[in-house]
């Protein structure tokens, strides 16, 4: 294994930790003894990989995909390979000014000009080629046309750039150009579709009434409690209508999904179409420079380094949770992983577990104690078991290759094997593996093609102390960088809040819930569950509205016909639908019914279904090219 060059060695690694692990747990060895396994194989791989981020001739690949879309129309796919091949493109290289021009290129056709006016003078930062300049210049001049008008200064100012640079170019584009240009001069409008902009839900934010102050984010309609069997749990301190905000709380990490790396910034989690790369690595990408210098300073500058080699390494993309955690816990603790160390010994000391990982009698959901304190089970599938421990080994000697505590080890065979600080770090990810993994929150948007888009997975340490019940409570939406409990139902005081997790009563019937959750290995008591509810599966029915009570009907027209001209909104101008005043309506309704037939009627079933359809659609939603 010493001294092999590129990422395959990295593969290779992660199969040999894990034939070992797997031979360890036959035998019934500890975890230990499995640490100092992988730390075995590990101290074989002193050597480092040579990897290459930042590859040309990927990009110029890359970017002939795009091109290869964008002839058949389909812009969706052009853009992602166009933005591909812009993160694997060298810093300030011809390949980096191209793709942004073929980016634009996309954006502009699919009406988006203010975007397409970002990526344009992206490229003509870069060294792009002078004999393509005056298309670029051009494109420009439609843009700005497009977009007003009015302001001829600006647009005349592109065009005479567009003639200017023409003289770069050979005589038979040359003639392309002056057509074009002479078309441009009789057209007083580019296109004669809708000029796109980005919908912004977040214009007028939702807040709390009252904000609990041991519990910062939280309303003051809830607190938290402990007892054996649900462990620490939210309790209503009063009685909470539908459709209050209970939270609004920002993430302690919150990660966009594998598939929409180049769809999403890396650092704030909004879909984005103007981005530029990592400077670094060709991982990720962020809607502007603000974002890409704060990520940097808050994680990325060790998270660059690492993040390629583990995706390199063929472990499943759930360590980037972890890796981001551990990377926040050390920045947290100066670097220094004596420290980090000293402050996971405080948190498993403490005896309460009511107030465990509070810090001066709150509990700050931004602090490593928070996150570490969540609770956590065994791995109960011996093979995942195994997957993971590997992982957590090569995602810990990657990691210790940023941190100076680990440098003479990582540097030394036989010190490496005995490193008992090492052997500590590949438990402590191992540990936030448990951690992450019953603790991730999935977060979704609203998609006009596919109804929902999972966009991203997110720690959100407060609404963790949620238990799960068939009959669901509340539900949340995003808001900017921040998520949003709301309740759906009317909530008792003293009541506890549930959430669902996977099984509701209304759609899945009893034998269903207990096989999913059977899997977590958990037993549901709720009253659903034990009452054996019948299921609603028709109650949004188009073809059954008729049968609906006069007000349960007349919500169910306005959340359908105003979730229809929600996207239309989306798609082609900034008019801000709140979706407050249907919310409000529907909320009325459901609290009505509740009241009148309780939570298991039809009736009820429904107000609640189109409650939670409305918040949800009252947030960003995941918009296609198309």
């Amino acid at each position: 294994m010493q001294g092999l060059p590129d990422k395959q060695s990295v593969k290779k690694l992660h199969v040999l930790i894990t034939s070992r692990m797997f031979s360890a747990s036959r035998n019934k060895k500890d975890d230990l003894f499995k640490y100092k396994l992988a730390c075995e194989e590990l101290s074989k791989f002193i050597n480092e990989v040579n990897f290459e981020s930042k590859i040309a001739k990927k990009s110029v690949e890359l970017r002939e995909n795009g091109n290869d879309y964008f002839k058949k129309n389909e812009l969706d796919k052009a853009f992602e390979m166009y933005t591909m091949s812009m993160a694997y493109a060298p810093t300030k290289s011809v390949e980096l000014s191209m793709a942004y021009a073929n980016r634009s290129a996309v954006l502009f056709k699919a009406n988006w000009f203010a975007d397409c006016l970002v990526d344009i003078e992206h490229a003509l930062e870069l060294d792009y080629p002078e004999n393509l300049k005056a298309k670029l210049f051009l494109r420009k001049a439609n843009c700005l046309q497009a977009i007003c008008p009015k302001r001829r200064g600006p647009i005349n100012e592109a065009l005479d750039e567009t003639r200017q640079w023409m003289k770069k170019m050979d005589k038979k584009n040359q003639l392309a150009i002056e057509q074009l240009l002479k078309k441009q001069k009789t057209t007083k409008t580019t296109t004669e579709k809708t000029v796109c902009y980005k919908f912004d839900a977040d214009v007028v934010p939702e807040k709390l009434k009252s904000e609990n102050p041991a519990l910062p984010g939280l309303s003051s309609a809830v607190e938290l409690q402990y007892s054996k069997k649900y462990g620490r749990h939210l309790i209503a301190t009063r009685d909470i209508k539908p459709s209050e905000v209970l939270a609004v709380q920002e993430p302690y990490i919150n990660i966009v999904k594998q598939d929409l790396r180049y769809k999403y910034c890396w650092h704030c989690v909004k879909q984005t179409w103007s981005n530029i790369p990592c400077d670094d690595c060709a991982e990720v990408i962020y809607c502007s420079a603000s974002c890409r210098d704060k990520a940097k300073l808050a994680y990325h500058d060790v998270e660059c380094y690492v993040l390629s080699r583990i995706l390199a390494s063929g472990i499943i993309s759930n360590f980037i949770f972890p890796l981001r955690i551990a990377i926040k816990a050390l920045k947290e603790a100066n670097n220094s992983f004596d420290i980090l160390e000293q402050n996971r010994l405080k948190v498993d000391a403490e005896k309460d577990p009511l107030t465990k990982g509070f810090i001066d009698g709150k509990f700050d959901p931004q602090k490593f104690s928070s996150v570490y304190s969540l609770s956590h089970n065994p791995h109960t599938d011996k093979n995942f078991e195994i997957l993971c421990l590997a992982g957590s080994s090569i995602t810990a000697y990657f990691l210790a290759k940023k941190i100076p505590a680990f440098e003479k080890s990582l540097k030394d065979e036989k010190l490496l094997k005995t490193d008992d600080k090492f052997i500590s770090l590949i438990g402590f990810i191992d540990k936030i593996v448990s951690i992450t993994r019953n603790n991730l929150l999935q977060v979704q948007a609203p998609d006009k093609y596919e109804d929902i888009k999972d966009t991203s997975s997110a720690v959100v340490i407060p609404f963790s102390f949620m238990n799960h019940s068939c009959i669901k409570m509340v539900t949340f939406k995003r808001q900017s960088e921040k998520l949003v409990l709301t309740a759906v139902c009317p909530i008792e005081k003293g009541e506890q809040i549930f959430d669902n997790y996977m099984s509701q009563f209304f759609i899945h019937t009893k034998k269903q819930r207990v096989e999913m959750l059977s899997h977590s290995n958990f037993i549901c008591d709720c009253e659903a569950c034990i009452k054996d509810w019948p299921t609603y599966t028709d109650s949004l029915n188009p073809f059954l509205v008729n049968t609906l009570k006069p007000d349960l009907r007349e919500v169910f027209h306005l959340i359908m016909n105003s979730t229809f001209v929600m996207y239309e909104t989306v798609c082609k101008n900034n008019e801000i639908m709140l979706f407050k005043k249907e919310i409000n309506k529907v909320a009325k309704v459901v609290e009505n019914y509740y009241s009148l037939f309780g939570a298991n009627s039809s009736d009820s079933v429904t107000a609640l279904k189109l409650l939670m359809m409305a918040v949800f659609m009252s947030q960003r939603h995941f918009v296609h090219l198309k």
